[in-house]
């Protein structure tokens, strides 16, 4: 078999990154896995596998309220990564890129940027664990970290070079644990602005 042109090739990863948002194969997985392989068998294979999904004529676009209360288990939070290596973010302190090639403490996990000591007696768990409130640094950045508030600790780093990259507000209020909702909320429009653009790269053009 012939490898997929370029644009192909894009338009069957903005349908992957689609049915993994839309949780397609998390329910009557069997179903729409049968649905699929006829769509790829047919004479249009790519426009068949977009009409299942439903998206011919659509577009993905991720707005502030898709991500309202999600955390590390939500499918947006892969897109969160993505467009975090894409704007080249890298490892708090030690300019590491990050990535799933570091290992030991220098593995990228994610860390919470207001840690949880700071904000642990004024909000509920689910809302400390927002998935705007994570960060892909590694342990030992985290370990710098400590129970740190960004108000300290931000003073340390970048702005360009290491908070920008990770879609961090800059503005210096919001580093207080008393602002922590207006944090996720800034921080959460950045991750979806970022993250519709990053979908529009792969967009194919038959979906005009």
């Amino acid at each position: 078999s012939k490898p997929l042109a370029i644009e192909e090739a894009d338009a069957l990863m903005y349908w992957l990154l689609g049915a993994f948002m839309q949780g397609r194969f998390s329910q009557s997985g069997d179903t729409r896995i049968a649905e699929d392989a006829k769509a790829v068998r047919s004479a249009k294979p790519l426009e068949s596998l977009y009409q299942n999904l439903g998206l011919l004529g659509g577009r993905l676009e991720i707005s502030e309220q898709s991500l309202q209360g999600k955390g590390a288990g939500s499918p947006y939070f892969l897109l969160s990564y993505l467009v975090a290596r894409s704007a080249r973010a890298t490892d708090w302190w030690y300019a590491l890129r990050i990535g799933l090639d570091a290992t030991g403490s220098k593995a990228i996990e994610y860390h919470h940027i207001h840690p949880q000591a700071t904000l642990k007696k004024h909000y509920a768990k689910a809302e400390i664990n927002d998935q705007a409130n994570l960060a892909f640094i590694s342990s030992r950045a985290n370990k710098r970290i400590s129970d740190r508030s960004p108000a300290i600790y931000f003073k340390e780093l970048d702005p360009d070079r290491e908070l920008r990259p990770h879609f961090v507000p800059l503005t210096e209020d919001l580093r207080l644990a008393p602002a922590y909702p207006d944090f996720i909320r800034a921080r959460r429009a950045l991750l979806a602005e970022a993250m519709t653009a990053f979908l529009d790269r792969f967009r194919p053009s038959f979906l005009n």
